[in-house]
């Protein structure tokens, strides 16, 4: 086959072409610019439909959640910082942890710091992967053995041992 043959079917084989348009107005009563600005038409809504979607992809979880955390010292000035689940959640086992220390009252209407955490503990174990999207905590037993560790680092039994 002569090379020119070929150039020419080439051409008729490829999607956006000029030759595709001309060989389309022979079939339709559309002149080929007719077909060239419906194809490019087309092709701009699929550009567009690209750009959608991808100007919605950084909200897919690329970017670590946070939570906006306001705090308040004794001379009453605020402070704000952003910090990720798995800080405000270690935060919170710490602060419990600070209060059984200091000899406060359990939360939850409690009466010991020891049915606080078997509470805790069997509230984590309702569910297999941890409440929360967590670099750190695959597991809701990770959680229970973050918990542990920290109060044996402080010299507190664990309840479970």
């Amino acid at each position: 086959m002569p090379v020119r043959e070929r150039k020419e079917i080439q051409k008729l084989l490829r999607p956006d072409s000029v030759a595709r348009a001309n060989r389309l107005s022979k079939l339709t009563n559309c002149s080929s610019l007719e077909i060239l600005f419906i194809d490019m038409l087309i092709l701009s809504r699929r550009l567009i439909a690209v750009l959608l979607v991808a100007s919605f992809l950084p909200a897919c979880e690329i970017h670590r959640r946070t939570i906006r955390e306001y705090q308040t010292d004794q001379t009453g000035r605020t402070t704000m910082s952003n910090v990720t689940e798995d800080q405000y959640w270690k935060e919170r086992v710490d602060e419990r942890i600070a209060a059984e220390v200091a000899h406060e009252k359990p939360e939850a209407g409690y009466d010991t710091w020891q049915n606080y955490w078997r509470w805790w503990y069997s509230v984590l174990r309702r569910k297999k992967k941890a409440p929360f999207k967590s670099q750190e905590f695959k597991t809701s037993e990770d959680m229970i053995n973050y918990i542990k560790d920290r109060r044996r680092a402080k010299g507190l039994p664990t309840y479970e041992d």
